[in-house]
């Protein structure tokens, strides 16, 4: 028995399945954010930061977020990792990636490598 997937490590994945352009920058993390594969980690940085220093339970801290992160892939995310009771989680087989884009906005993603 074989598992075949492919390996979202690197700007080509992101640039055949999300149509980012190649030249555009792209920031791909592994873990926790501290293995920069591609790019840098000022934006993930800055965004961990927001977290632990403001309270999500006010609604404009929680809009920033939701501005950062796509909540559903995070969610969906989570639920997998905790129904399939992944022993290597959080933090392990997994990337954040984000596109750079002229505005700097763009959504923060989680993409499992389970």
């Amino acid at each position: 028995m074989q598992e075949l997937r492919e390996r979202d490590r690197d700007h080509s994945y992101y640039e055949s399945h999300y149509l980012i352009d190649h030249k555009n920058r792209i920031d791909i993390l592994e873990g926790a954010g501290a293995n920069i594969l591609e790019g840098d980690s000022v934006e993930w940085n800055s965004l961990m930061n927001f977290i632990s220093t403001n309270p999500l339970s006010d609604s404009a801290n929680y809009a920033y977020v939701k501005s950062k992160v796509d909540i559903q892939s995070f969610m969906l995310h989570y639920l997998f990792s905790i129904y399939m009771s992944r022993s290597d989680w959080p933090d392990q087989n997994e990337a954040k990636w984000r596109p750079k884009t002229v505005d700097g906005n763009g959504n923060d993603y989680v993409d499992m490598d389970a």
